[in-house]
């Protein structure tokens, strides 16, 4: 970790015109403008740590205070502190932590799960793949990224398991119970704050393109078509589907996206088709499209979903620290007894982030469910979907 002072102390005696002030020390340039009322406005691309406007009326003793704090979520700082007239001098504070650490950089992570669920012969993953207990190995699973396990030692080894980056054990315990949904107290990293809309109890969502129907009986909506009305919150915005009292905040959701948009939700997400985005950056890499699937609960694949399932998505099932012990994890419906033959591949593209390990088939004998083909979605460590929670930071 490391401090320093971004620009040269920024001095503007509020009584003269106010100027853009561009210098900037560091590698870090800001932008910090003196309005005329006196506000000071500041646009900071700085994202890995905290930053405050500090003041003080005298250069020459010192004496800075915090005027505002901010924090990063995985995105830009923008600001502004109103005008008071003590505030003659001003600079930028930043406390560097390194670089954040979001939970989409992961595509495949678990805490635990119930017995032995191992990774079988058909299962491919392209991305980080971690587990904070002991991980199963049968046949000849692939592993295209890095494979790191808390615990000591393998659950057990196969010895045609490729591993093309290798592995770590006793790699640090991480876990998803710090994500934030409802603690307005903390109103840096609150979930359900950052939300551009709440809504209370079952909900239904189908996505056309930038056309967004939200089905919801408390709002008196049949297939509302919230995207055409909002299309800003399609360009990144994020969706809170909330429990209250007995009505369980539960959503389900198909269809093809366009735009960048998370979904969180108290209560389980039941996806019932194909998620798909209308870029498809498996083929263009600069596709901007991209959804977050965030669920307190369960996320379950539904059996109206159809074979050779496409499901583009970076997907959360955190489970509550007092919950039962089987919520928190990505499964599919009926797993055990649907022929694999009538499921084929369930395309993931994107990431699984759950507590519990959740199964989506079984390998003996012609097998049942799906066959996992885990494609990560590279763009995630860097741009993940709006308002994706933080894991921490690299050096923090």
């Amino acid at each position: 970790m490391r401090n320093h002072i971004l620009s040269s102390i920024w001095a503007a005696t509020l009584a003269f015109a106010f100027a853009v002030v561009t210098t900037a020390v560091a590698t870090d340039p800001a932008i910090v403008a003196f309005r005329a009322n006196g506000e000071l406005v500041w646009d900071h691309a700085f994202t890995n740590g905290e930053a405050s406007i500090e003041c003080c009326t005298n250069l020459a003793t010192g004496g800075w205070l915090p005027v505002q704090r901010a924090y990063p979520t995985c995105g830009v700082w923008t600001g502004q502190v109103a005008a008071t007239a003590n505030r003659a001098f001003c600079r930028i504070a930043v406390t560097d932590y390194g670089q954040p650490r979001c939970w989409a950089e992961y595509a495949f992570w678990y805490d635990h799960y119930s017995g032995s669920i191992n990774f079988v012969t058909g299962d491919v993953f392209w991305g980080k793949v971690h587990a904070n207990s002991a991980i199963y190995l049968s046949g000849a699973p692939v592993f295209h990224e890095m494979v790191s396990s808390s615990a000591t030692n393998w659950g057990a080894w196969a010895t045609n398991a490729v591993l093309d980056k290798g592995y770590q054990l006793g790699a640090p315990v991480e876990s998803l119970f710090k994500i934030n949904f409802t603690n307005t107290a903390s109103t840096q990293d609150c979930l359900r704050l950052q939300a551009d809309l709440v809504i209370t109890g079952f909900t239904s969502m189908a996505m056309a393109g930038t056309n967004f129907y939200i089905s919801n009986t408390n709002r008196g909506w049949t297939s509302y078509n919230y995207g055409a009305a909002n299309r800003s919150v399609l360009s990144n915005g994020l969706l809170y589907i909330a429990t209250a009292a007995s009505d369980t905040g539960t959503v389900s959701i198909a269809g093809t996206l366009r735009g960048r948009l998370t979904i969180v939700a108290d209560g389980t997400i039941n996806i019932t088709n194909h998620i798909r985005y209308a870029d498809n950056p498996s083929t263009n890499a600069g596709s901007a499209d991209a959804l977050g699937l965030i669920s307190r609960q369960y996320v379950i694949v539904k059996t109206s979903c159809p074979s050779n399932l496409d499901l583009f998505a970076h997907i959360i099932a955190t489970g509550d620290a007092a919950s039962p012990t089987n919520f928190g994890m990505f499964t599919v419906e009926n797993y055990d007894s649907r022929p694999a033959s009538s499921c084929g591949n369930l395309n993931l593209y994107g990431g699984v982030v759950e507590t519990f390990r959740g199964p989506v088939g079984t390998s003996g004998g012609a097998g049942t469910g799906y066959v996992k083909h885990y494609i990560y979605d590279t763009r995630f460590p860097a741009n993940p979907p709006p308002h994706y929670p933080l894991i921490g930071y690299a050096d923090h």
